[in-house]
């Protein structure tokens, strides 16, 4: 299973990597820094050319606010990729605001979680990450 990481800071990236990990160590994680790198990765543009080396995801997490690229701009552009749009894109961010709630749910995310802050709420993020998307048979 390959999960595809979008998220420009690189202690984020480490956590969730971290915690997909723990759901699967067999998971092969991959990491791009900001959107537009997302849409080469997906697109397989420029050093992502090659299918071998960059192979589709079964799973996105997708930072809403980073360099380049909006993820909200970035879920559009998935959900119209006909190899990626059944590709579930959960959307991850430090806001809990109802706005950007919804509007990542309209434009096309099927999850949506709040960043942790502190330990106990990172050790709930990995649990949820592994409950909620083990039953889909992404994490088996």
């Amino acid at each position: 299973m390959v999960v595809l990481i979008a998220e420009d800071d690189e202690d984020d990236f480490s956590f969730f990597e971290e915690a997909v990990k723990e759901c699967n160590s067999a998971t092969d994680v991959r990491w791009v820094k900001d959107g537009e790198e997302a849409l080469d990765y997906i697109n397989r543009r420029d050093e992502y050319a090659d299918p071998d080396s960059s192979p589709r995801p079964s799973l996105i997490f997708l930072d809403i606010c980073m360099p380049k690229k909006s993820g909200l701009d970035i879920v559009l552009e998935l959900k119209e990729h006909p190899d990626i749009k059944r590709v579930p894109v959960v959307m991850v961010t430090t806001s809990g605001h109802y706005k950007d709630v919804n509007e990542a749910f309209e434009k096309g995310a099927n999850s949506y979680i709040k960043k942790p802050v502190g330990i106990s709420q990172m050790d709930e993020f990995k649990k949820l990450i592994c409950t909620f998307w083990s039953p889909l048979s992404l994490f088996p």
